[in-house]
Formats: C-alpha cells, structure tokens, sequence
C-alpha cells in the first residue's frame, strides 16, 4: 500500500469494530510458495460499499473467502462488527456471501430458495413468510415466488440470489463477481439496483469484481489490488483521477503512456514525439517517468493547435462508435498509438488515414516513475501494436 494511501486509511473514522465494520489485520494467505493475499491490512467501515479491484489473481477473491470463513488465512487477524473470526466456520459469521454462480436450488421454488436459510434457522412460520416476502419485494421477484429456477432469466435469478442472501439480515454481505454472467445491459441495470437496495438497507457490500466500470459505478470506497497487496484505497473519483501509481493509472480507465526524462525543474519531459509540459512538482531533472494522459483530455484537430499547450502530430487509423462518445486512434509511430475520447455532437469528422494534430493541456498530464509497473495492456511504448489503416 502507498504511503498516502496508508495515511487516508488511518485518517478514517474509528467504525470498523462497529456492528458491519470489518477489519483485516496483516492477514497473509499462501498457496504452496506463492502468496495469494500478502500482509495485507483493510478496514471497512460500516454501511459502506467497498468493492476490491483487481485482475485475475491479485487476491481479492481469496481476501472474500477468508472474510466468509470459506479460506483460512495463515497470518493475522479478521474482524467482523468488533470480533475476531479465526476459527469461526462460515455459517457463525454474521455475513451472507453471493457467488458468481448463482447455486438456486433447481427442485425448488424461488420462495423455497430465499426461506431455505430461514428454516435451517427454525425461524417461526409466520416470521418466515413475513421475510421472504420482504426479501422478493426489495428485489422486484414477489410475482415469480412459484416459478422454479429454470423457469427465470439470468438476471431474475441473481435477484432470487440476492434476496436469499439478505433474508438472513447479515451485518455484511459479501458479493464474488455476482454480475459478471449478465449481459451488458442488465448488469447495468442490476448495478444501480444493487447500489439502491445497499443504500436503503445500510448493509455492509463487500464486493469483488475486475470490472473498472462496475467498481466506479457502485462504490463508496475502492480497494485496487495488485499481487496479494492494496495498491490504492479511495473513493472513485480519487481512483480515477489522481491515480498514485501507474499501475493503477493504467488498470482503472485507459490511458496514453509517454516514456521520457524529466529536462526541468517545472515539470517538462523529453520525450521520443517532442517535450510535453506538465504541472508535477518534485521531480529531478534525469529522472525517467512515464508520462500519462487520459483520453477524454485529448483533442484533435487537422491543423496545428495554437497556444501553449502539449502536441503530437500522427495518423489516424481507426475510428470507434460509442455511443454517447467517438474513440480515435492515432499512430504516431510504429510503436505508439494515441487514444483520443470526444463526446458524440463534437466529434470532429476525420477520415481513415487523415494526418491529425492530437493535443492536451499541461494539467492533464501525470507523470509516474518509469521503473513502475503498468497493467497488462495498457498504452505504453513499446509495447503498443499498431493498428494497420483500413
């Protein structure tokens, strides 16, 4: 974890020991040699939406697990609302846990799925009723309480596992990628219910996902992983716009990538495609950084910007539709290419193989040391490959 990173988490309000806070404290989980969570230390507060972001096998799942009691750590401690769970088996812990993999019950029907918990409880009939009726109203599937699983769609029943999940009144729900088999549209839908039904209900949402949109969308507090470890812990718009690593510059978003050296004090760097101006400080002259630029702060242009402001010329090679925005790709050279976001009713009219100007503003430009790492596929020279023009 960075240092500001660590210094935000120990500046938050000291809830977590309340009723839905939840504390990880230097917990450490090993497969044979290789560390799947790494020292790791997370409090989450209370009532909030905290999602944990990562590519495959950075440790946010198996971070879940041991959260559920499903995983054992080999280190430290795990608290849940003020009490350690070492030990404790999954079905003690006041949390309920939603997987990817919705696991209904297919001889039953979806009232039988969301009451099947409640029996297990011997909770009294009428009770029982009362709350499973609850629990499909909040999720919008009272109407379908006789169907069998088979007979809903996907998304009908991640609600029916959803709403089996909060019947039980956990203090914290954990969800694995719940979303991840819907279509876009309906997860789309289904996370701004989820994020309605987590705000009227002030449960606790941990939530895993590698999905940047879903995690910006949804959550209060964002946890970036990176090899077992938290790289960053924010809210969304921190996150995405003041990045405090390339890593997680260039996992959440897209960015633009300039390798270079730092030629003065106020912030300029020399790179391959001319100097670009930025507005960091603390930097050494010599220094090699990558310098980096959000899409949507690039503008083109057929001709040379006037002003002062950063400019490369290059290529365009593909245009893309996106709806409310057009995506422009510039090559500038044969190992780098540029992204460029424009909103809808301002994208300029370009055509394939048109030489274009792209510029930004120094204010959009961070810079991050060159021996950082960077998420796979980002824009970077070298490693950017081309797209021929069509």
């Amino acid at each position: 974890m960075t240092m500001e990173s660590e210094t935000r988490t120990a500046a938050a309000p000291p809830q977590a020991d309340a009723v839905g806070g939840v504390v990880l404290d230097r917990v450490s989980k090993r497969y044979g040699g290789q560390a799947a969570v790494d020292d790791l230390s997370l409090e989450i507060r209370p009532g909030e939406f905290l999602s944990l972001l990562g590519p495959s096998g950075c440790g946010k799942t198996t971070t879940l697990r041991m959260i559920a009691g499903f995983e054992h750590p080999d280190a430290g401690d795990i608290r849940i609302s003020g009490r350690s769970v070492i030990g404790q088996a999954p079905y003690r812990r006041d949390v309920n846990t939603v997987f990817q993999a919705y696991a209904l019950f297919p001889h039953m029907t979806v009232a039988q799925n969301v009451a099947y918990g409640l029996h297990e409880r011997r909770v009294a009939r009428v009770e029982l009723r009362a709350r499973v009726a609850e629990a499909l109203a909040m999720v919008q599937m009272r109407r379908f309480a006789d169907r069998k699983p088979s007979q809903l769609s996907g998304g009908q029943q991640q609600r029916v596992a959803l709403a089996r999940a909060l019947v039980n009144r956990p203090a914290v729900l954990l969800l694995d990628e719940p979303l991840a088999a819907l279509d876009r549209k309906l997860r789309e839908e289904m996370q701004l219910e989820l994020k309605l039904i987590q705000a009227k209900l002030g449960l606790t949402f941990v939530f895993v996902t590698h999905d940047q949109a879903e995690a910006l969308s949804m959550s209060d507090r964002i946890a970036v992983m990176r090899d077992g470890r938290i790289e960053q812990l924010d809210d969304a718009t921190t996150i995405y716009r003041a990045p405090v690593s390339a890593y997680v510059a260039s996992f959440v978003g897209q960015q633009n990538f300039f390798s270079g050296v730092v030629s003065a004090v106020g912030g300029e760097v020399q790179t391959s495609y001319g100097p670009i101006s930025t507005v960091s400080t603390g930097l050494s002259v010599g220094q090699r950084v990558r310098a980096a630029v959000r899409p949507e702060f690039v503008e083109l242009a057929t001709g040379s910007p006037p002003g002062d402001t950063n400019r490369v010329e290059g290529r365009l090679i593909g245009v893309s539709h996106l709806g409310e925005a057009q995506q422009y790709l510039v090559q500038l050279g044969p190992e780098l290419s540029v992204i460029a976001r424009v909103a809808t009713p301002l994208a300029p009219k370009l055509q394939i193989g048109e030489s274009v100007w792209c510029s930004w503003r120094a204010e959009s430009v961070q810079l991050f040391p060159d021996d950082e790492p960077i998420a796979t596929g980002s824009l970077s020279a070298p490693t950017t490959t081309a797209i021929p023009a069509q």
